[in-house]
C-alpha cells in the first residue's frame, strides 16, 4: 500500500495535512513573537513619551502625554489579546 490518495474533491492527502498544520503552527508562533515585540516597543515608546511630556516644552507636553497614553493603551490591548485570547470590540479596533 502506498500513501493515502486524495478522494475526489479533496485537495491534499493526510501527509500534506500534517505539513500544513506544522506551517500554521510556525506562523502562529512567529506572529506571537512579533506581537510581544510590539508590546515591548509600545511600552518603551510610551515611557519615553511620558518622560518628554513631563520635561518638554510647554506646547509639546500635552502631545507627548497623549501619545504616551495611547501607546500604553495599545500595548495593554495587545497584551490582553495574547494572554487571554480576547476578541476585539468595535472600540478596541478603533484604538489600534
Amino acid at each position: 500500500m502506498g500513501a493515502p490518495r486524495a478522494r475526489c474533491g479533496q485537495r491534499y492527502s493526510l501527509g500534506s495535512r500534517t505539513v500544513q498544520e506544522s506551517l500554521l503552527s510556525e506562523q502562529s508562533e512567529s506572529l506571537e513573537r512579533a506581537l510581544w515585540a510590539a508590546v515591548r516597543a509600545l511600552e518603551e515608546s510610551a515611557a519615553l513619551s511620558h518622560r518628554l511630556g513631563a520635561s518638554g516644552q510647554s506646547e509639546l507636553r500635552h502631545r507627548f502625554r497623549e501619545k504616551a497614553s495611547t501607546q500604553a493603551e495599545q500595548a495593554e490591548l495587545i497584551r490582553q489579546i495574547l494572554l487571554h485570547g480576547a476578541m476585539l470590540s468595535g472600540g478596541d479596533a478603533a484604538a489600534l
